[in-house]
């Protein structure tokens, strides 16, 4: 009996301390883009995809800090960031000059940026970029950073440029003949392209709705970035930053992260 009072009392200590333990954890909001399939979205009203998988084990890594992820709309959550109202979002590119306000993690993964196009007759013509491609509309996920050699073009009012929230909407209006060319990673492009054949939006037999790869046009890593100033608020923004830094480059190092992407993507193929 006295025994069985004993164990109950550690138990009792033990259960409080480890609740002490918890509680004293720094509590830390992280956006996630909520349109980008398979590797940041949102499904059934939670965060989803590789980046999530990836970052849930590296912050569950964390000793002194407990992240909680919200998935939301990219320009919205970009926006937060910037203004200070949220510590960091997931998984922006390097773009130094465009967003001169963002800090970033370590590189997590390794993206090809692709164009994709309806493959009518006067596109397989085409050969030389971008000359050959002048008037054509090119198309982009809201928020989403195009590389140099997309922008060029734009600038030099090559191709126009044109925006939707995500892949699939991008997609669907390519096929529907309302712009002529879309960008992203290729990965992203091609599941969603599978997604769509198999539920009967997406024909790839007939020459007016197939859609090609065109060229491969970047290799982009994603990132956590991170709001560079406010320190004020977010006292904790080095410490946490130098951690989770150390967590993704010891993933990179044994193979995790490519072993959760490449996990991910066969898991999701067998389910089309």
């Amino acid at each position: 009996m006295y025994k069985k009072i004993l164990y109950t009392i550690f138990l009792v200590l033990y259960l409080i301390a480890t609740d002490q333990i918890t509680s004293a954890k720094q509590k830390i909001l992280i956006y996630a883009d909520d349109g980008y399939q398979p590797y940041s979205y949102i499904e059934n009203e939670n965060p989803a995809g590789i980046y999530y998988n990836i970052l849930k084990e590296a912050f569950s890594k964390l000793k002194d800090f407990e992240v909680k992820i919200e998935a939301v709309p990219w320009k919205r959550g970009l926006a937060e960031v910037e203004k200070g109202n949220v510590l960091a979002i997931y998984p922006p590119y390097y773009r130094p000059v465009e967003r001169a306000w963002m800090k970033y993690s370590e590189k997590i993964l390794n993206e090809q940026l692709a164009l994709f196009c309806r493959a009518t007759k006067s596109i397989l013509k085409k050969k030389k970029w971008p000359e050959d491609y002048k008037g054509l509309t090119v198309s982009k996920n809201s928020g989403f950073a195009m590389p140099k050699i997309i922008m060029d073009a734009v600038a030099k009012e090559y191709i126009f440029l044109s925006e939707t929230k995500e892949t699939y909407q991008n997609l669907r209006k390519v096929i529907a003949h309302h712009i002529d060319c879309y960008v992203n990673d290729d990965i992203a492009i091609e599941i969603e392209l599978e997604k769509l054949r198999r539920g009967g939006f997406y024909n790839p037999n007939s020459p007016e709705e197939k859609i090609i790869k065109i060229m491969d046009l970047s290799k982009e890593f994603g990132y956590i970035g991170f709001l560079k100033t406010q320190q004020s608020k977010f006292p904790f923004k080095d410490k946490f930053i130098k951690d989770i830094n150390v967590i993704i480059n010891d993933m990179k190092k044994n193979g995790r992260i490519e072993e959760i992407k490449q996990n991910y993507i066969s898991k999701l193929s067998s389910n089309l």
